[in-house]
């Protein structure tokens, strides 16, 4: 959970980073990111750009605090399939960016499939979480049974 925790943090904060660059100076984003089309970057895409990411750096945080909530974990899982998907298709596709342009957002994004592993750790812990606070409520000769046990009672 912490290694989670962490990198989520930094994530995070490196989409911070790159939130301050868009919204000050995207010509920066053009030379780094977009560097095969630089031209096609703007001060409106750069903001675009800024408020997108800051969404991202909101669920990084939020997920990263929030480890054990399914939906906000879920949700930023999506986001970093998202970016994923837009730095894949700019460089496969619409060749807008190379390798070193596209190789820090793509190994940021991409590693939240080795992330997904660990989030096995996090499911059955809001599984165990969710199955003792049911337990808990119930009279002490009930804690502990199965399932059918409790019904067959």
């Amino acid at each position: 959970m912490k290694a989670l925790q962490g990198w989520l943090y930094f994530a995070g904060a490196l989409r911070l980073f790159a939130v301050t660059q868009s919204f000050t100076n995207p010509s920066i984003i053009a030379e780094r990111v977009y560097d095969l089309q630089p031209e096609l970057v703007h001060g409106m895409y750069g903001r675009l750009f800024g408020a997108w990411t800051s969404i991202t750096v909101l669920l990084c945080f939020l997920c990263a605090r929030n480890i054990h909530s399914r939906p906000i974990y879920q949700a930023t899982l999506g986001s970093f399939f998202v970016a994923l998907g837009h730095f894949a298709s700019e460089y496969f596709v619409f060749k807008t960016c190379s390798i070193a342009g596209a190789g820090s957002p793509f190994v940021v994004a991409s590693k939240i499939l080795w992330n997904r592993s660990l989030s096995q750790n996090v499911r059955t812990s809001i599984l165990a979480r969710h199955f003792y606070h049911l337990d808990a409520g119930r009279v002490p000769e009930e804690r502990g049974k199965g399932i059918e046990e409790r019904h067959l009672s």
